[in-house]
């Protein structure tokens, strides 16, 4: 006999599911590997998996398609997640005609294993975290980006910081990555606007996964002109935008009251 939740939907067993996230890499990349004997279940032949990530207010769903089609094991990317540390999940087995939830297993943690060598090689990382070198003109900075390689990368200050997992840390999100978000935007689609770096789809993406509208382009008037200021300004309020989102998926303000009272 299947166990069934509280909810009277069956009960996943816990033991069928491991995740594995991977460290010092941001958005949220997760490595999820489910056992043959969910995937083979007859009873889930035509639902779909349903792949929850969340932190206090904070959720994002992914639909990993058909319980059947369901790869062993897989990289599942939260874009919404710029932490990985105290973050739940939930994988939920949805049918596909009536859309209800068949069975469930929630509140599951990351385990202490490496990723997958292949899976490590062929990950695209949006934003590499790295201690800066003497060079690197830090001063009295906590944090620098670096735009010389393929993709931006965070470089923290070996003196303020104890461990490169402080950018996990929910203050660190809340209080840093607004500023970071804005900066990289900024360098992207402003100061790059007429050669735009290789990793712009990737941070034009993270906006819309954000909720921020479709960025401005730049377009050309009746007489072939175009109008740079203006273009600016409506990237730049788009970028405000980004920033603004993020703070407010961070819960910038109930991390602040912590500060306050502590």
């Amino acid at each position: 006999m299947a166990l069934m939740n509280y909810t009277g939907r069956e009960a996943i067993d816990r033991g069928l599911i491991t995740i594995v996230s991977e460290k010092n890499v941001l958005p949220l990349t997760v490595y999820l590997k489910v056992d043959n004997s969910l995937r083979n279940n007859p009873k889930y032949e035509n639902c779909n998996v349903v792949f929850e990530a969340v932190l206090r207010t904070m959720s994002q769903r992914v639909d990993l398609g058909s319980v059947a089609d369901l790869a062993p094991s897989l990289k599942v990317v939260f874009k919404n997640f710029m932490v990985s540390e105290g973050v739940l999940y939930t994988l939920k087995v949805v049918r596909q005609s009536d859309k209800m939830i068949a069975a469930e297993v929630d509140r599951l943690r990351e385990k202490e294993e490496k990723p997958p060598k292949d899976e490590t090689s062929r990950r695209k990382t949006l934003l590499p975290v790295n201690w800066a070198a003497d060079g690197d003109n830090m001063k009295s900075r906590f944090w620098k980006v670096n735009y010389n390689g393929p993709n931006p990368v965070l470089l923290l200050a070996k003196g303020k910081f104890s461990d490169k997992a402080a950018v996990n840390q929910p203050a660190f999100q809340a209080l840093a990555f607004p500023s970071i978000l804005s900066e990289i935007l900024t360098y992207t689609f402003i100061t790059r606007f007429d050669n735009l770096p290789p990793w712009a789809d990737d941070w034009d993406a993270l906006a819309k996964v954000i909720g921020c509208d479709p960025r401005p382009s730049l377009r050309e008037d009746a007489e072939g002109r175009t109008e740079l200021s203006d273009y600016f300004d409506s990237v730049r309020d788009w970028i405000d935008d980004a920033a603004a989102r993020f703070s407010d998926d961070c819960n910038l303000k109930r991390i602040t009251s912590e500060f306050k009272r502590s």
